[in-house]
């Protein structure tokens, strides 16, 4: 919106490699986080939200960079997982709404 393209781009790409890298490196607890209580009520798997965060990361990552198959692609694994995220089911819609518009155009 500003008009500051080249910006833009390099935060999508740090996006996307920040995803890519942390998502091979396996999850290690903090236990000085705010959060810590819910971990205890919710019991989650702490792998799979990992790999959730770094998914969400690389699909706005490349939803940015208008890579929308790839952006879809990253969608489409967090939903198999958790298929009540709502950061993913807007930017999977806006996905496809601008896939849509630039094959149109």
């Amino acid at each position: 919106k500003i008009g500051n393209e080249a910006e833009a781009i390099q935060r999508f790409r740090s996006l996307l490699e920040f995803g890519q890298k942390h998502l091979s490196i396996p999850f290690k607890m903090d236990y000085f986080a705010v959060s810590l209580p819910d971990l205890f009520i919710f019991e989650e798997d702490l792998q799979v939200r990992h790999r959730i965060h770094c998914l969400y990361l690389m699909g706005l990552g490349h939803l940015g960079l208008k890579h929308f198959t790839e952006a879809t692609h990253c969608f489409s694994q967090i939903t198999s997982l958790d298929p009540y995220h709502m950061g993913v089911t807007i930017h999977a819609k806006l996905a496809d709404q601008w896939s849509n518009n630039i094959d149109t155009n």
